[in-house]
């Protein structure tokens, strides 16, 4: 029967403090490293620690020393590696420090819609400050790397980040709710957006942006639904577990068509238009006129419901002096005001979103 070979590097052997000056050796990092060359030793055993000093050091300086010169010079040598290692921790904390920085401005060029070589700027624009501020410090900012390409690296890596996490989340769904909406971009593009709200075993709640989808072609049900299956399986959302599906489900067109009917009510008589807006100078309004809303233009329905919000009491007013109050009877409805209200924030929110996209 064969015998298991002992391994000396598992015995949990430990370093002697008289070693430091015997031999000149210390411990950094669970390790024997020799305080003259700097060389490491595998196990905490006093004979390799002791050939070694022997057979590098034999013809030193050292090996002729007394204790007490010994433990003079261990002192000395010990101070010396204490500050390089301290210069090198400072070096590693400034190199962390300048990495996270360049994350920070990749994060916030990207989430501002910049142009990425908006990075070369932005540091040229830090270096002169530091200049008048900490002039001492601009080695520390000349650090951080913000380069076109350097700028699109830290992003894709940012990207891929919270990608991962959002996978990781949907994974540990129990329920999840998914909300489709679909609209067209500048550059008269549909764009699909995917929606997602899940909880886990926890009831911890996640809402996100899942993906976003463009439809090149026609944008019928079965487009919708193609682009839509291919968002779920790239997230690897559990089907299964979808309880909820909702696209359009607020009905808006009543609300819409009031205030188109308002807005029309006012601007197609030319009377009534000139009036209006004398009107609204005479009150000092912050606004000068209401908004034609045309079906076209794709951010024209949250312009025109925020107009005619803000306007909402003057136009009640000049109504009123008219004695027209049936043209604007909804803006004393609460109910519909409160509809209204509701309206105009989401679409003043989707505005924002597909400007920002």
């Amino acid at each position: 029967m064969a015998t298991k070979k002992r391994k000396v590097d598992s015995e949990c052997r430990a370093f002697n403090d008289e070693w430091t000056w015997k031999y000149f050796f210390t411990v950094v990092k669970d390790r024997p490293v020799c305080l003259i060359c700097n060389e490491a030793v595998t196990v905490f055993k006093e004979y390799n620690i002791s050939r070694h000093f022997t057979s590098k050091h034999k013809n030193s300086n050292y090996e002729a020393m007394s204790e007490y010169e010994r433990k003079q010079n261990v002192e000395s040598l010990c101070k010396k590696l204490s500050g390089r290692q301290n210069f090198f921790k400072k070096v590693n904390t400034i190199q962390e420090a300048a990495t996270h920085a360049s994350y920070i401005v990749a994060y916030n060029i990207d989430k501002n819609n910049k142009a990425l070589s908006d990075g070369e700027f932005v540091k040229q624009c830090m270096l002169q400050v530091c200049d008048v501020l900490c002039p001492d410090k601009k080695n520390n900012f000349q650090t951080v790397s913000l380069s076109r390409k350097m700028v699109t690296s830290r992003i894709e890596a940012i990207d891929k980040n919270l990608t991962s996490q959002l996978e990781s989340n949907i994974g540990q769904f129990k329920f999840c709710f998914i909300a489709m909406d679909e609209s067209t971009d500048i550059n008269d593009t549909s764009q699909l957006e995917l929606f997602i709200r899940g909880a886990d075993e926890n009831f911890e709640i996640t809402e996100e942006l899942a993906c976003m989808r463009s439809l090149k072609g026609t944008t019928k049900g079965c487009d919708i639904f193609r682009e839509f299956q291919k968002g779920l399986l790239t997230l690897k959302v559990p089907i299964t577990n979808i309880y909820a599906l909702c696209k359009y489900a607020l009905n808006m067109k009543p609300v819409l068509d009031a205030v188109v009917k308002l807005v029309n009510t006012i601007r197609s008589r030319g009377l009534t238009h000139r009036q209006f807006r004398d009107f609204l100078q005479s009150v000092q309004s912050e606004y000068s006129d209401v908004l034609y809303y045309t079906k076209v233009r794709w951010l024209s329905a949250g312009c025109d419901f925020e107009r005619v919000w803000q306007l909402k009491d003057d136009i009640l007013s000049f109504f009123h002096e008219k004695q027209c109050s049936s043209e604007c009877k909804m803006l004393e409805d609460t109910e519909w005001l409160s509809d209204f209200a509701f309206f105009t924030d989401l679409l003043c929110h989707m505005n924002n979103l597909n400007v920002k996209m």
